[in-house]
């Protein structure tokens, strides 16, 4: 007859895993530091409400010029796709929704609507008339920084510099393939209307003149190319393809719009979309909670044995 064997524990062995009961124990423990943390969070969301500038969303819907090319001129099949003619309205329509966003329409914007000093007005000495260096401790450490790597100088606001601005600001809500919402955030909304409309005449009128001088290159090679081409077949081609620049041509000089078309006039909102209440209020609250949780697991058995394997 054996001797009977003492008792043995068959459990595995801890492996320093923390399970989820050891984290909410952790949590329990240290509840009072972390909910002071998160009341903190939370004072810090509202204070970061309260200085954020205000941005309003103007919004302004367009849709492409109808396109009247293919009643104007000669062209269709073959002729027609190629010369594009069928689809030159949503081709214009695209070429505007790029166009908004281009060096080119800051610059219109900045001679006609003195963009640079509604953009950047920290920066402008209105009594001096004169652009300064951006000042405070952030602009002193930016700039030692950039003096340290060699990068270039501070110099006054550029249109490509406008253009980051507007592309920041500006977006493009695709509503069906020939209409876009334009949304524009300001902290004006008033200014950011007129801005809205200032862009898309800008854009439309800039497309225009492209449309145009190409047109009117196009007339000319032609004109000085049909009397050499003896070909009947192939001077009713060239005759086809100048109707088709000169429609062209008309079209680019007749009454705005040329490209894009307002549906909607600017709406000006009410209230600000940025910051938001809440959001601010539930990102202090969540960042307080995750800073407390990780102070208490730090302050835990487990994470002074993370440390000591470290």
């Amino acid at each position: 007859m054996t001797a009977s064997q003492p008792y043995s524990d068959s459990r595995p062995a801890d492996d320093g895993a923390l399970s989820l009961q050891d984290l909410w124990s952790v949590v329990s423990k240290h509840k009072i530091r972390i909910a002071i943390l998160a009341f903190l969070g939370v004072v810090i969301g509202l204070i970061f409400y309260v200085n954020s500038t205000p941005l309003y969303r103007v919004k302004m819907t367009v849709t492409a010029t109808e396109d009247t090319t293919s009643e104007a001129g000669a062209g269709s099949g073959v002729l027609g796709r190629l010369t594009g003619m069928q689809s030159s309205s949503q081709r214009n329509f695209e070429r505007f929704k790029v166009m908004l966003t281009t060096a080119a329409v800051a610059q219109e914007l900045a001679d006609k609507h003195a963009a640079f000093t509604i953009f950047f007005p920290q920066l402008w000495d209105e009594k001096q008339k004169k652009w300064n260096p951006p000042s405070g401790l952030r602009a002193s450490i930016s700039g030692f920084i950039k003096g340290m790597i060699g990068a270039k100088k501070w110099t006054p606001p550029t249109s490509d510099d406008l253009r980051q601005e507007i592309s920041k600001r500006l977006t493009i809500i695709e509503i069906n393939d020939n209409t876009v919402d334009l949304a524009f955030e300001f902290d004006d909304p008033e200014i950011a209307a007129k801005l809205l409309l200032a862009m898309h005449h800008a854009a439309d009128t800039i497309l225009r003149n492209e449309v145009k001088q190409t047109a009117t290159a196009r007339i000319k090679y032609l004109e000085n190319t049909l009397p050499d081409v003896s070909d009947v077949n192939n001077r009713l081609t060239l005759i086809n393809l100048m109707s088709t620049q000169q429609v062209m041509l008309m079209l680019s000089q007749a009454t705005p719009p040329f490209s894009a078309t307002i549906l909607d006039n600017p709406v000006i909102p009410s209230s600000p979309a940025k910051p938001r209440l809440m959001l601010a209020i539930l990102g202090g609250l969540i960042l307080g909670v995750a800073v407390g949780i990780i102070w208490a697991f730090l302050l835990s058995p487990f994470g002074r044995r993370v440390g000591n394997h470290d």
